[in-house]
């Protein structure tokens, strides 16, 4: 099988690393794998596999199309996976000059709670075609239940395969670093105060002011503290926050931190409060840390990683004194780190692989 996946580039971003994950596993597993770019840059290029082709257009999507034709009808993959908007709209209008390459689009969110990551004039007006294009792919990729469900409602019954893949997790990976030493006062092995951990970008989607509203309640019944891993537009808001709400010393922010599974595992909880997700790599990550987690029930994929409850503790969205019960729910239970991490053996690399592979096959057979 010849496949390649389309991106704009490798920046730090999830799907990308999600992209270079699936690429690396497929072509380990001995088929003909390629990543397409707009521009050759970005920290996964080192990730990407020896046996992987980087291809490189040297132009960004819109005024690369027309190279992007010529180099798709000269290698004719069986199929293109298209990550993100701009290429997954980009290769769905030249579909019809492409030939029998199957088009395969990867949604990696929920494009109809996030609103899309589509910038610029022309594309956002593009985007506009997004219900009429999407149902000419050969086969969507959504990364949750709840993301194929609500495109299956957006496009009206249109006859369009929709499947869920979520993303993989690299266990042994997680392993290693979650083993690793944290330089941080509040996490000495001895500590008498409990500890959780959020991580993610300092934005509104991830709703970290609920999470200190709902933290400040936390405190009012038992000792505790919060550590936020990550970096964003929103630190300002947070930090003034925590100054309003008094919680400066229980609350820390550290930013961005290079290994954030040594503090996840040797936190006493972790939270995802969320008020949207595709598909909260975090939150699968806690559970391979083998800790205990608390979510919000947003749309979409928490409910499925924590099947309805049964891994962690789920709490209804936009409820303040919910998320404050949830934490303190789990700060008092017990930790089976092992059946925790049981749960994420479905998402290994190798599984998940197989997955897109029956994808790709699926669509090359119904239109033979």
């Amino acid at each position: 099988m010849r496949v390649a996946f389309v991106l704009n580039n490798l920046s730090g971003g999830g799907a990308e690393r999600v992209a270079v994950n699936v690429a690396n596993t497929m072509a380990g597993l001995g088929h003909d794998v390629s990543l397409v770019l707009n521009h050759r840059r970005g920290p996964y290029l080192s990730d990407v596999s020896a046996n992987v082709r980087i291809l490189s257009l040297g132009k960004r999507m819109l005024s690369a199309l027309p190279s992007l034709a010529r180099l798709l009808r000269r290698e004719r993959f069986d199929a293109v996976l298209t990550v993100l908007d701009q290429p997954s709209i980009g290769c769905l209008l030249l579909k019809p000059f492409i030939g029998r390459t199957r088009v395969i689009v990867v949604e990696c969110n929920n494009p109809l709670a996030s609103g899309g990551a589509v910038t610029g004039m022309a594309w956002k007006t593009i985007r506009r075609l997004r219900p009429y294009l999407y149902p000419h792919a050969d086969h969507i990729i959504t990364k949750s239940e709840g993301i194929r469900a609500a495109l299956v409602k957006h496009f009206n019954g249109k006859p369009v395969k929709i499947t869920a893949i979520p993303n993989p997790v690299d266990t042994s990976r997680i392993d290693a670093l979650a083993g690793e030493a944290v330089e941080h006062r509040w996490f000495a092995a001895d500590r008498q105060i409990p500890v959780v951990v959020a991580m993610g970008r300092l934005s509104v989607q991830k709703g970290f002011d609920r999470l200190l509203e709902s933290f400040a309640l936390v405190i009012e019944t038992t000792p505790a503290r919060l550590v936020i891993l990550g970096e964003g537009h929103e630190r300002a808001a947070l930090e003034e926050l925590v100054r309003r709400k008094g919680l400066e010393k229980c609350v820390d922010l550290p930013g961005f931190v290079k290994n954030p599974y040594s503090y996840v595992a040797k936190a006493d909880c972790f939270v995802l409060s969320s008020r949207w997700e595709g598909w909260p790599n975090a939150l699968v990550e806690a559970l391979a840390c083998g800790t205990v987690a608390v979510s919000t029930d947003c749309e979409s994929g928490p409910r499925e990683i924590l099947k309805g409850g049964e891994y962690g503790v789920l709490v209804p969205q936009n409820d303040r004194e919910g998320l404050a019960s949830g934490l303190l729910e789990a700060l008092q239970s017990n930790r089976d780190a092992a059946r925790l991490r049981r749960r994420v053996l479905e998402f290994s690399p190798e599984t998940i692989a197989e997955k897109y592979i029956a994808a790709v096959e699926e669509s090359m057979r119904r239109y033979d």
